[in-house]
């Protein structure tokens, strides 16, 4: 009778399990894809310049999707990073500008720490994006910007003390990547933002590099 008894608790804890373990499963199969490879780069060129920081997006999914208020193309990269007043159009939020330098005058030696995002965490990071639409000063430059952006989903969580010098370090302390390529854009692609929409950025105003 005891040996009965036994077996219907062992048999009643191995459905429990089994029934625990086929409603949790399916949790795991249909876990979010990743739809955009997010970026972290730093350009420091030497000692005599100030360097530059920004982040980069490749759509890696079938779908047009949204970085901060730009709409990117399956396939399709965009660079996305902030300025100052050495910028006519004013400080804020530019998009290809990064790329289009990288690509017209070159950023040689820029080093990157990538990860690749789903859909949810891509809303959260356009959201913080477009908190900095006319944003910029000394203390919220454009390291301050890619590293605030990139710590709210990013795995590897980054601490660069706001210039590029640092970021450059703390980037090359995890598995890195030098050169990052940066699709080519026209100067027709290259756009700041202005709340929620786009303008696009005087071709005059491309040639002062970083």
């Amino acid at each position: 009778m005891r040996k009965t008894k036994a077996l219907k608790r062992l048999l009643c804890v191995l459905l429990t399990a089994a029934l625990l373990f086929t409603a949790v499963l399916p949790a795991f199969a249909k876990s979010a894809p990743s739809v955009v490879r997010m970026s972290i780069v730093s350009y420091f060129k030497n000692a005599a310049s100030t360097g530059h920081a920004w982040l980069y997006f490749e759509n890696l999914s079938k779908k047009t999707v949204t970085v901060g208020v730009y709409k990117l193309k399956p396939g399709n990269g965009i660079s996305v990073g902030t300025f100052g007043y050495i910028r006519k159009e004013g400080p804020g939020v530019y998009y290809n500008l990064e790329s289009y330098i990288t690509n017209h005058q070159g950023t040689n030696g820029r080093v990157s720490l990538s990860q690749d995002i789903t859909a949810s965490q891509l809303k959260k990071v356009s959201k913080k994006i477009n908190r900095f639409k006319s944003k910029w000063n000394v203390a919220q430059n454009c390291t301050y910007f890619a590293e605030k952006v990139w710590n709210t989903v990013a795995k590897i969580r980054i601490s660069a003390a706001a210039t590029p010098y640092a970021l450059r370090k703390a980037i090359r302390r995890h598995d890195w990547e030098k050169n990052l390529y940066h699709q080519p854009v026209s100067a027709r692609r290259v756009f700041k933002q202005k709340g929620s929409s786009l303008k696009r950025v005087r071709s005059s105003a491309l040639k002062a590099g970083l």
